[in-house]
């Protein structure tokens, strides 16, 4: 699916995480869209540095073990100039020269479908607040109808991946308990949503458009 807006290259596992989320976008890369410029794990990008080939890449410090919270030096939510995260747990080197909203939610991108500047999705109340104060219009759901193997359940923001103009989401987003006002929201913020319906809802770890 993901295929029709451009060519989709998998992610290899990273031996430090979690193997159900050992090749999760959202945690391995975080995309800094105020300097165009990518942040890895060192160890990982040294292992598959053919994959990003000329991009713009540096490589962060912080060492990745398995378990919480020291698996999320990547993942942080950055709106704007704003970089809403578990400050203690983020990179250092992603946290400069930005404005931080500390929350609890070490998973800060997994967390939120973020539809531009003006709308978001999230089951995390904590986050929630935090984009309100960025005057984001959010839409509140249920945790959980989400898969994610090994776990009980995954997070929407690892269920989907906005693309210009269109929502899609990583299977059929009609079956959440909030399917029906995720998809009002969407269209509502004048995006488009796309899903297939032949597989449950689940969380493949985003995705990072470069």
């Amino acid at each position: 699916m993901l295929s029709g807006y451009g060519r989709v290259i998998k992610l290899p596992p990273f031996k430090k995480l979690q193997k159900p989320v050992a090749s999760h976008g959202d945690m391995l890369i975080f995309k800094d869209k105020m300097e165009n410029k990518l942040y890895l794990p060192r160890e990982y990008y040294e292992e598959n540095r053919s994959i990003f080939g000329t991009l713009d890449v540096e490589c962060v410090d912080e060492v990745f073990k398995k378990d919480y919270p020291e698996d999320i030096y990547l993942d942080a939510l950055l709106v704007g100039e704003t970089l809403i995260c578990k400050e203690k747990f983020t990179a250092k080197m992603i946290k400069t020269g930005k404005r931080i909203i500390d929350v609890k939610q070490g998973y800060a991108r997994c967390s939120v479908c973020l539809l531009g500047t003006k709308g978001a999705i999230t089951a995390d109340g904590g986050i929630g607040a935090a984009l309100r104060k960025l005057d984001v219009e959010v839409l509140e759901i249920q945790s959980g109808g989400i898969e994610l193997c090994g776990y009980n359940y995954g997070f929407i923001g690892g269920a989907s991946l906005v693309v210009d103009k269109t929502a899609v989401f990583f299977g059929n987003v009609e079956d959440h308990p909030d399917g029906k006002k995720i998809l009002d929201f969407v269209r509502s913020k004048g995006f488009e949503a796309e899903y297939p319906r032949n597989f449950p809802l689940t969380d493949f770890g985003s995705a990072v458009i470069v």
